[in-house]
């Protein structure tokens, strides 16, 4: 089976966590967030997933 690279579909959470830091992260630029930024990674992730289903 042959896969083009257009058709894979990809989430840029580093576009969204950008923003994130000390807001919804525990420290400025770390990886690990808070309950609100998983949160919203979660509402994107599922927002992708949706708009990937027939």
């Amino acid at each position: 089976m042959k896969f083009l690279l257009s058709q894979i579909t990809t989430d840029d959470l580093f576009m969204l966590t950008k923003g994130f830091s000390g807001k919804f992260s525990v420290k400025a630029d770390d990886v690990h967030f808070t309950e609100e930024g998983s949160a919203k990674l979660a509402e994107q992730v599922a927002a992708m997933i949706e708009k990937a289903l027939p």
